[in-house]
This record gives structure tokens, C-alpha cells and sequence, in this order.
């Protein structure tokens, strides 16, 4: 056993492209991580109290929004780890999307209201909707696209799977960092619906060709992924699918240069 684990051969990121189900399970990867940043969820984080200063609130009233934002976070991402397991992802993960464009659309039109009716009451049930969209984020879409590329891809693949799909998450938390502060500045109350567009793009990949991983190996949701293909299935063993690719998998390097490069940047933003 050790020895046959031992002589299994990386595959690169050009082999998975070469095989049709292989390139359909990293585009579902990749969208899963776009679906995380483009919920809007960094943009809340990283402006949260310049956002729920311009929707009227004091300075002290959008502080301890904030960390009342935070504090949920928190404690329904510790909630999540005893459902992932009982409702399983592709709910989950669809269902909090589904979640976050509802709760910004409410979010958007409550600042609507406020602006052209000049009245309060609209605050109060945005800042509900931002715990609520908080909620569906921190059971779906903030842990799951991180762990799905394992239950995807075998161990032969996967390290260039998870090297593709961290470096998607990095870039686009990146332009998130750079760019929702002009949306702030140019479309104020309009800034969360690029994110409503991107995730309907999102939820709508994801409802049609992610399959449920819970409970299954490796082996069966590859070859769910044929099914959707609609290709044969065959169901061989995973050192004969690959016995003539040689290519040798070496993108570790440039995951840590990305996630250093992430980290330096989200300090900068928060400082």
C-alpha cells in the first residue's frame, strides 16, 4: 500500500484540461470560490462601517453593527460544522448563494427607499438582511468551496485542482479590495448589485453541474461529473485513468506567493 501511494504520479493542471469531466469539476471549483468573494461578504468586512455610515446610521451605531457582524459570523461558522454533514454542500452552498443575492436586493432597495422617501424604518431592516445574508454566508459559501476540490478530485489531481482554485480566491478577494471602495464612492447605495449579477451567474452554474458530495468517494462523483457530460462512465481505477499522463504537478510555489500576497493585502485594507 505504501508503496503503491508512494509511486503515484502528480498530475499537472495541462492533463486535467485534457480530460472533458476533469476541466468540468475545476470550472465548478473555480465558480464555487467566485461565488464566495463575489457575495459581497469581503466588501461588507473590509468597508462595513463607511457602508452603514452612508445607509444613516451614527458613528457609534455602525461600529457595533459591525461587530455585531463579526460576532455572528462567528458563531454561526462554528454552527456550520454540525450541518455540512447532515444537509450536505451542494445545498448548502446553493442555498446560502441563493441567500446572499436575496438578502443585497433587500439591502439595496431598503436604501432606496430611505434615500427617496427620506424616512429611517428602511435602516433597520437593511441591517437585519446584512445578518441574515451573514448567516447564509457563514453555513455555505465562506467554508465550503474550500474543502469541495478534495472530494473532487483524486490524489493525483488535486494539488493542482486546489492551486487553480486558492489562487481564483486571492485574485478576486484582491479586486474586491480595489474596486468596492470606488463602487461605494460612485454608485453608494447601488454597490452590492455587480455582486447580485456575478452570483446569479454563480448559483445558476453551480444548481446545474455541481453534484452532492456527502458521502461519496472520490471515484463516484467523478463519475457524476461524466454523467453531466453525458459521457460513458466506466468507473476505473484511478492509477489506470491516468496510467499515460506523466506530467508532474509543481504549483506549491506560486499558492504561497498568492496567499502572501493576499495576507499582505487584507492588512493593508484593514489597517
Amino acid at each position: 500500500m505504501e508503496e503503491s501511494e508512494s509511486s503515484l504520479k502528480k498530475v499537472s493542471l495541462r492533463d486535467i484540461c485534457g480530460l472533458s469531466h476533469m476541466r468540468l469539476a475545476l470550472f465548478v471549483s473555480v465558480v464555487a470560490q467566485m461565488g464566495q468573494q463575489f457575495s459581497g461578504m469581503n466588501g461588507l468586512l473590509y468597508y462595513s462601517v463607511k457602508l452603514f455610515k452612508s445607509s444613516g446610521l451614527t458613528d457609534d451605531e455602525a461600529t457595533y453593527t459591525t461587530i455585531g457582524v463579526g460576532g455572528v459570523l462567528l458563531v454561526v461558522t462554528i454552527a456550520s460544522v454540525f450541518l455540512i454533514d447532515r444537509l450536505g454542500r451542494r445545498l448548502l452552498l446553493v442555498g446560502g448563494i441563493v441567500d446572499a443575492i436575496c438578502c443585497l436586493i433587500v439591502f439595496t432597495v431598503c436604501m432606496v427607499i430611505k434615500q427617496v422617501a427620506n424616512v429611517n424604518w428602511p435602516v433597520y431592516i437593511a441591517i437585519l438582511s446584512s445578518y441574515v445574508f451573514v448567516c447564509g454566508f457563514a453555513i455555505g459559501p465562506g467554508s465550503i468551496p474550500w474543502f469541495i476540490v478534495a472530494e473532487f478530485f483524486s490524489q493525483e489531481t488535486r494539488d493542482a485542482a486546489i492551486s487553480v482554485t486558492v489562487t481564483v480566491n486571492w485574485v478576486c478577494n484582491i479586486c474586491i479590495g480595489l474596486v468596492f471602495i470606488q463602487l461605494i464612492k460612485y454608485i453608494d447605495i447601488y454597490s452590492f448589485l455587480p455582486f447580485v449579477c456575478v452570483e446569479l451567474f454563480v448559483v445558476t452554474v453551480l444548481y446545474l453541474y455541481m453534484p452532492e458530495t456527502m458521502g461519496r468517494s472520490v471515484a463516484s462523483v467523478e463519475a457524476d461529473f461524466k454523467r453531466r457530460l453525458h459521457v460513458g462512465c466506466c468507473g476505473r481505477a484511478t492509477d489506470r485513468r491516468y496510467e499515460n499522463l506523466t506530467s508532474e504537478a509543481d504549483e506549491g510555489w506560486f499558492v504561497l506567493f498568492i496567499n502572501l500576497l493576499g495576507a499582505l493585502f487584507t492588512l493593508y485594507l484593514t489597517q
